[in-house]
């Protein structure tokens, strides 16, 4: 004996979680800068501008904790940016929610203004074979889109004689919604 149920199946606003495996990042401007991916996790021994050689000797655990396993890039920038005041000096598009760390001068006697209201300073230095370089993690996820940064000296910095570099983390994932509804009788899902 066969029962057929013929009825409706009706799903309303549901929120899909889509975790990507990687991002991009895209649309890097000043075009001479550099997108790296980071091997596994940050590394001694890597360089952190694309036109110096200068390397990281040492990088501090708490680094290491926040990143490990999770896809990240460099963006190696210019050392000769170091006094950029431009408002608009790094611009990037990215595909995916990121948490963005800035390696800024630790000889700075006064962080941008924009330093300080987007980063946490971090209170670990990266150890390089130029200078020591304060971790500043951005206070909020940037969401997928365009990110901008302003230039070393923009909004007051004081005292930094190396630009900063840029290393970018995957966040958290981002949620889909969606927004019509998907109707369908059981007879057209037995198919």
């Amino acid at each position: 004996m066969k029962f057929w149920l013929f009825g409706f199946v009706s799903l309303c606003c549901i929120a899909i979680t889509a975790q990507a495996s990687e991002f991009e990042i895209t649309e890097l401007i000043p075009e001479t800068y550099e997108v790296v991916e980071m091997a596994a996790v940050l590394e001694e021994g890597d360089t952190y501008y694309f036109n110096r050689a200068y390397t990281i000797t040492i990088v501090p655990d708490e680094v290491l904790e926040e990143i490990e396993g999770k896809e990240a890039y460099w963006i190696k920038t210019s050392n000769d940016d170091k006094h950029n005041s431009d408002e608009n000096q790094l611009t990037f598009q990215v595909d995916a929610n990121v948490w963005v760390y800035l390696a800024y001068d630790r000889r700075a006697t006064t962080p941008p203004e924009w330093v300080t209201e987007r980063f946490e300073d971090m209170e670990v230095d990266l150890a390089t074979t130029d200078i020591s370089l304060g971790i500043w993690k951005s206070i909020e996820e940037s969401p997928a889109g365009l990110v901008q940064l302003h230039g070393n000296d923009f909004g007051g910095g004081q005292g930094a004689e190396s630009n900063y570099a840029v290393f970018v983390v995957m966040g958290s994932p981002q949620a889909v919604e969606a927004t019509g509804k998907l109707t369908a009788t059981w007879g057209q899902l037995k198919k």
